[in-house]
C-alpha cells in the first residue's frame, strides 16, 4: 500500500515538474519623485500633523503626571495606576512619532526578495 502511494505521489510530481514556471525577481527600477505637484505642500501638511503631535502629546503627558501625582497624594491606587500607564503611554508614543521619519526611511529599505 505504501509503495503504491509513493508510486502515485511520484507520479503526480513528474507531471508537475514539467508544468513549473520559475519567475524570476523582476526590478522595475521605480524611484521616488518629489517634482510632482503638490510635494511640497504634502511635506508642509506632514510637518504640520507633526508639530500637533507633539503640542498634543506634551499636554497629554502634563495631565497624565498630573492624574499620576493627585493619585499618589490622595492615595487612590485606582487613580494612580491610570496615570503611570498613561505616562508609559505618552512616552511610548511620543517615541513612535519621533522616530517615524527613521522607521519609514529603514522599513522603505528593505527588500522583500
Amino acid at each position: 500500500m505504501l509503495n503504491t502511494i509513493s508510486t502515485a505521489v511520484t507520479a503526480v510530481a513528474a507531471k508537475t515538474n514539467a508544468l513549473t514556471v520559475t519567475a524570476d525577481g523582476y526590478n522595475p527600477n521605480i524611484g521616488v519623485n518629489d517634482d510632482v505637484p503638490g510635494a511640497a505642500f504634502a511635506s508642509d501638511m506632514a510637518g504640520g500633523v507633526f508639530f500637533y503631535a507633539y503640542i498634543g502629546l506634551g499636554v497629554a503627558l502634563v495631565l497624565a503626571g498630573l492624574l499620576w501625582g493627585i493619585g499618589k497624594l490622595s492615595k487612590n491606587q485606582g487613580m494612580q495606576s491610570v496615570g503611570v500607564g498613561a505616562v508609559v503611554t505618552v512616552l511610548i508614543a511620543a517615541v513612535l512619532v519621533g522616530s517615524a521619519n527613521g522607521l519609514i526611511a529603514w522599513f522603505s529599505s528593505q527588500t522583500l526578495i
